[in-house]
């Protein structure tokens, strides 16, 4: 039998499954990840946490399905967004920024004189934000020059992992727009944006199709996670793209709640320069074959949530997440219990996403939920009555490592295409239905 690997490496954890061909996972394990802060609105990982979990959660995968068959492929998607600096013999220059990482926020204008924002968001995509790739690059160029002299490459995590597994660079379209270098249409770095950062153009990547083969594991990381020699490495695409693959966002008029860190809404469309019009975050998703993505940023309502659950102790039980569910499952609709709050204070932040949308005329006919909130009971029947709309239940929060893995299946031909194989993946997908009673009082509340 013949096996895939997807992982998708998100802000909050690494998370990683193992599925055959006929759709079915065989094994799923996740990491968390782990930050430090050296100074105010400093956020970094240790490259050494980073290899650590990625190859004890590829160790815990391999494990787990030996003797069921053979792992043939490995495709990953990540959040991405972080910034890795690389010297010349491609070893790590301090630690991973993280996305979260503020210290060159404020500081466009002294970084980079004369960058227009606007044309940015044009260009690559993705409306400008300071905390990633390209205004990591120039903050170090300005702040930190002996560091600066010293960069040689400048990755992020998707393309990181395929170095760290196979010796190879690459990334992916979808992926690279994260770095803000790209020029999202003709899918190349965009020359004028490397020469303001004060990089040539060998210090990033080689843009490849999602699912290219960048070249099989290597000995030393075949020893270090258990995966075979002959499983070929492949990028994947920005984590929330993974995401609408798993959960079988392909057509207009589908609509994903992704609730992570951030909660994102997800929504495929064809017409770029208005979804770039409405503010949309673009995806080059199936284009030219298929739709773009659109994704409606939320905010970190997962991180806050977790925030706010630590300040009234409900991660101090022994399952915390229990708990949690636990203490909104026994409290009534706007009583003002902690975890009941929680809860409906985020559904109510969906629904004001999707009321955006389609005030903009984006159409929203089936309606879909993934990541942790999805797995529970509670949640979900908060979030389908506040929406007044049937949810459909993808793979909680392994559905984008579920992702990856379908863009593994498709590069090796065991798919047609995305389609087929969200086929195969969505089997067994449960719906849940709002409650009467509940919709009607959540409807009094305006927002």
């Amino acid at each position: 039998m013949q096996l895939l690997v997807g992982l998708d490496l998100g802000t909050s954890s690494f998370k990683g499954v193992v599925t055959d061909t006929d759709g079915r996972t065989l094994a799923s394990a996740r990491r968390d990840r782990s930050y430090v802060r050296p100074a105010p609105v400093r956020v970094e990982e240790t490259h050494d946490h980073f290899r650590a979990s990625l190859f004890s959660l590829l160790r815990e995968l391999t494990s787990k399905v030996a003797g069921q068959g053979e792992i043939v492929s490995l495709a990953c998607g990540a959040a991405n967004g972080d910034t890795g600096f690389l010297d010349a013999d491609a070893e790590p220059i301090g630690n991973i920024r993280s996305w979260m990482d503020e210290r060159a926020v404020g500081e466009i204008d002294l970084l980079l004189p004369g960058l227009d924002p606007v044309d940015i968001y044009r260009i690559v995509g993705w409306p400008w934000d300071a905390r990633f790739p390209f205004a990591q690059t120039a903050w170090t160029r300005k702040h930190d020059p002996a560091v600066f002299s010293r960069v040689v490459r400048v990755a992020t995590d998707v393309d990181y992992v395929c170095w760290l597994l196979s010796g190879r660079w690459g990334i992916d379209p979808s992926s690279a727009a994260s770095l803000y270098f790209i020029d999202q249409s003709k899918q190349a770095w965009r020359t004028g944006y490397l020469e303001s950062a004060g990089l040539p153009a060998s210090a990033l990547s080689p843009i490849v199709p999602n699912g290219y083969p960048i070249g099989p594991v290597g000995t030393a990381a075949a020893s270090s996670t258990g995966l075979p020699q002959t499983c070929m490495v492949r990028p994947g695409a920005f984590d929330h793209a993974c995401v609408a693959r798993g959960a079988g966002i392909l057509e207009e008029g589908d609509f994903l709640l992704s609730c992570g860190t951030s909660w994102v809404g997800i929504l495929p469309l064809s017409d770029r320069a208005k979804a770039i019009a409405d503010g949309l975050l673009i995806d080059q998703y199936l284009h030219p074959e298929g739709p773009y993505l659109g994704l409606l940023d939320m905010g970190t309502i997962g991180g806050d949530i977790d925030c706010k659950r630590r300040e009234s102790g409900l991660f101090e039980a022994s399952d915390p997440h229990a708990f949690f569910e636990s203490s909104a499952s026994g409290e009534a609709p706007l009583s003002g219990g902690v975890a009941r709050t929680l809860m409906e204070d985020a559904a109510f932040t969906a629904r004001r996403g999707m009321r955006f949308l389609q005030e903009r005329g984006y159409p929203i006919h089936r309606v879909i939920i993934a990541g942790g909130p999805s797995g529970s009971p509670t949640w979900t029947r908060i979030v389908a009555s506040v929406l007044d709309r049937e949810l459909v239940l993808s793979s909680g929060q392994y559905t984008g490592a579920i992702g990856a893995a379908i863009i593994a299946g498709v590069a090796e031909g065991f798919f047609g295409n995305a389609a087929e194989a969200s086929g195969l993946y969505a089997h067994g997908a449960g719906k849940i239905s709002p409650d009467p009673v509940w919709t009607g009082i959540y409807s009094a509340v305006s927002i």
